[in-house]
């Protein structure tokens, strides 16, 4: 991961300025690196927003195929004007809710769902519904094998909280979490843009779950399955 200097002395509180760097862009890159290169690039785009976000509460809005550069075995992340820290007692919450989601605890996880604000109106929500529609969100992770991301599991979470979704205009988006679809949707966009197969469960499993915790098992194909069947 490579990251542009600051320029303090050409900064300002609105204006920030970095030193300028060079690479192939994302539809470049996409084109000419072999499957290799861009499985490598796609792991340190997974890991970079997601330590952002899990690990350290704050995270990069704006995840567009013109905010990264390849030059040779490396990503560049560019601009920073989005970036967003959540409210204080925000992540404890959120991680909750990641962790009810994949324990498969239907009744602790409309406990979170509720509790992190997304419900004001419980007897309106398909609690059933939101928590296969997340599942689908977290599908990258839900299997100890390596995920390979493509359109068609882009369309998928389109097709889940679009279309389907009998929950819509019922889930409340705190303002947390208002940029949250953005910064999945983007990040999960680019990376089916690379074509890229990424470990996703081993670091997601470090962010969410202590050394001394117990880790859910990963889902079995039958659940899987059933989970591609929404």
């Amino acid at each position: 991961m490579v990251f542009p200097r600051i320029i303090p002395t050409h900064s300002a509180e609105r204006v920030l300025t970095e030193t300028l760097l060079e690479g192939a862009s994302l539809g470049q890159f996409a084109l000419s690196a072999s499957k290799e290169q861009r499985n490598r690039a796609g792991r340190s785009i997974w890991d970079y927003f997601n330590e952002a976000a899990i690990g350290h509460g704050l995270f990069n809005t704006d995840p567009h195929p013109d905010n990264f550069l390849f030059p040779s075995g490396r990503v560049v992340f560019l601009d920073f004007g989005r970036v967003k820290r959540f409210s204080e007692g925000y992540l404890p919450q959120w991680k909750r809710l990641m962790r009810t989601t994949i324990e498969r605890d239907l009744p602790k996880f409309t406990e979170a769902l509720i509790a992190i604000g997304s419900a004001p109106k419980p007897a309106r929500i398909n609690f059933d519904y939101a928590h296969k529609a997340l599942l689908t969100f977290y599908r990258p992770w839900l299997q100890d094998e390596p995920f390979t991301f493509t359109p068609e599991y882009l369309r998928r979470m389109w097709h889940v909280f679009g279309p389907l979704n009998p929950n819509t205009g019922w889930i409340n988006f705190t303002a947390d979490m208002l940029f949250l679809n953005q910064f999945y949707f983007g990040v999960v966009a680019v990376l089916a843009r690379l074509g890229a197969t990424v470990d996703c469960r081993t670091p997601m499993m470090k962010l969410l779950y202590g050394p001394s915790e117990t880790v859910p098992p990963p889902f079995t194909a039958d659940e899987l399955r059933q989970l591609a069947t929404m």
